[in-house]
């Protein structure tokens, strides 16, 4: 089971930290995870693994049934087989250095600094430049990737690092636009020590994706990201299918 799970109040107890229930038959267990030490904050450890419960199989059909999700939590997938499993491999990968352009703002440029993050990072500086109207993309830095996207539907996936907004009264934001869609804009501010916040930081990045429209043929198509807020420190671009 792949979940975001509450901590609550960084108590380890169990029983302060159930966020769903899992039944079989007669079988069943209260799912709970609870911090360890002061993990949250550790960059080095990766996404963790916990055994939360256990449940018989019976020959034949069998109905597991999750119930009882606590606000806040999410289940995101489950697995059946090897444990933990490995991560789907993306179709395209591009770091984020890797442009085919880039281009100023108003005010800043879009720079590339050496090992920020896990690949090298591109983000806006100087770092108190202003935020941008997300009407007005036209005032804003922008960089461009080419990128060959497959026949079918998919979806972009863009990565940058898991910054919170750096100024009082802002947000985090970056635009995306893919060919002659409409921009879409994210965000990737969490709130301290939420349960994405904690997700964010254990990886390594914050994740934002858009849907690519079905087609027929593979095409290239040019993708652009407007950094709307100072902070935003583009690590990746993936393609899914």
């Amino acid at each position: 089971m792949e979940a975001l799970s509450p901590i609550r109040n960084f108590s380890k107890e169990a029983a302060d930290n159930v966020f769903c229930h899992v039944s079989m038959d007669t079988d069943g267990f209260d799912a709970s995870a609870t911090p360890i030490n002061n993990v949250w904050h550790a960059t080095w450890v990766g996404p963790m693994w916990s055994q939360v419960g256990v449940v018989h199989l019976k020959k034949g059909k069998n109905r597991l049934c999750v119930g009882n999700l606590k606000p806040g939590a999410r289940i995101d997938r489950m697995f059946l087989g090897l444990w933990p499993p490995f991560c789907a491999e993306p179709m395209v990968r591009i770091a984020a250095a890797n442009c085919s352009e880039t281009h100023p703002g108003r005010e800043g440029s879009v720079c590339c600094v050496d090992q920020l993050g896990y690949t090298d990072g591109l983000l806006v500086q100087p770092f108190d430049t202003p935020s941008y109207d997300a009407a007005r993309l036209d005032e804003a830095p922008w960089v461009a990737y080419d990128i060959d996207v497959p026949a079918g539907s998919g979806s972009i996936e863009i990565r940058t690092l898991p910054t919170l907004h750096v100024y009082e009264g802002r947000e985090a934001r970056y635009a995306v636009q893919l060919g002659d869609l409409p921009p879409v804009v994210c965000s990737i501010h969490a709130g301290d020590f939420t349960a994405e916040w904690r997700l964010n930081v254990l990886r390594g990045y914050a994740s934002r994706k858009i849907a690519i429209p079905a087609k027929d043929v593979a095409t290239s198509q040019r993708l652009k990201i407007w950094l709307l807020d100072p902070g935003i420190v583009l690590q990746e671009v993936l393609v899914w299918p």
